[in-house]
């Protein structure tokens, strides 16, 4: 089986404290619709515990370059002791959030390189002939985007 994606980077946003989840959502839904991406709700999970909500989010936002290159980024929420308050009459969470962050660069996104041939020229043609192209245009493309969702998502929560 080949490799066939690239991770870009991981990231990580905590905060323990006032936040709105709502607001970063609908933000974080409404850059990938901007940046043409198509946005799959993979986990909504919500539970009621005795210290607040918990709620799991998944999402996976993916792009078709072209034939063979597709980014994907999954953006993960794990929101604990959740309760609703308001602070100047607007109402807002409370609690705990994590929320992660991984882009990956997809190659061979339609399974053109099968075989055991297949899995040595996708081997050559990725170390050799795209390499550049790899690493100079389509990684570098990704990080910008997921990096702007990252700092949007940083300033939603007031930690920027």
């Amino acid at each position: 089986m080949k490799d066939d994606s690239i991770k870009i980077f991981f990231q990580r946003i905590s905060k323990k404290g006032v936040f709105d989840l709502n607001k970063v959502v609908k933000n974080l839904k409404d850059y990938l619709k901007d940046h043409k991406y198509f946005l799959n709700e993979k986990q909504n999970i919500s539970k009621a515990t005795d210290k607040g909500n918990e709620i799991t989010l998944d999402f996976i936002a993916e792009k078709e370059i072209d034939d063979f290159y597709a980014y994907k980024i999954t953006v993960d929420f794990l929101v604990t002791n959740l309760n609703k308050v308001s602070v100047k009459e607007k109402k807002l969470d409370k609690g705990e959030v994590e929320i992660r962050i991984t882009p990956r660069l997809i190659l061979d996104h339609n399974n053109k390189f099968r075989g055991w041939l297949g899995d040595f020229l996708f081997k050559l043609y990725k170390s050799y002939v795209i390499k550049d192209k790899i690493n100079k245009v389509y990684t570098a493309k990704l990080y910008v985007e997921a990096m702007g969702l990252f700092d949007l998502m940083k300033h939603d929560m007031d930690l920027y």
